[in-house]
Parts: C-alpha cells; structure tokens; sequence
C-alpha cells in the first residue's frame, strides 16, 4: 500500500493542484485529502487483471477531489450569500432605544434603564 502511493504522488499532486486551482471556498487540503483517500480505495477494490488500472484509480481520485470542490463551494455559497444581505434600517443597536424599547415592553423599569444610563 505504501509504495504503491509512494509512486502515485506525483500524480495524486498534478490531481490535487489542477483541482485545486482558483479554490477559494475552503482547505485545499481537504481536496489532497479526499484525492488520497479515493486513490486508497481503489487499489483495495480495482481488479488487477484489467488494463490501465492506474489511470483507472487516479480518475477514481480525481472524482472524489472534484466532489469535494463541488460541495464545499456550494457549501459556502450557502453560508455566505453576502450579494443577498443588506445593513438594517438605521437607527439600530443604539443602547439609549435599546432601553427604551425594553421599557415600553415591560422588560425592564424605567429605574432601572436609568441606572444603565448613567
């Protein structure tokens, strides 16, 4: 197992980088460790007796880092849809209206938002 991805860094590392170029929304490490960990798999499941079993499990590595990319970008999409938002309506957080909404909600009393005042 070991020497057989000894050989294969070279190419696991062309598979990572060309999947990871321009990656922004997360760790590429996550790529090289998803692209390793699919290489893994294939050799314990590729049949031998076929042909071109190492570009066989090199696309099989090649996939789960495109996977991966995939979902974590939509991932972040989702997290981080920054275009969508907007600042509220001003004015806001202000700690003097804060009080007094408290106060006309019957949160707190007036002599207590008094206290907070001063």
């Amino acid at each position: 197992m070991v020497s057989t991805v000894g050989v294969a860094v070279p190419a696991l590392r062309g598979i990572s980088g060309r999947i990871c170029r321009g990656y922004v929304a997360g760790d590429p490490e996550d790529i090289d460790t998803e692209v390793l960990t699919a290489f893994i798999e294939a050799i314990r499941t590729v049949d031998l007796a076929t042909p071109s079993v190492f570009p066989k499990m090199c696309a099989a590595a090649k996939r789960a880092g495109e996977r991966a990319r995939e979902n974590a970008e939509a991932g972040a999409a989702r997290r981080f849809p920054f275009q969508e938002s907007s600042p509220p309506a001003v004015p806001w957080g202000h700690p003097d209206l804060v009080l007094l909404d408290a106060v006309a909600k019957g949160v707190i009393s007036e002599v207590d938002a008094e206290l907070f005042l001063h």
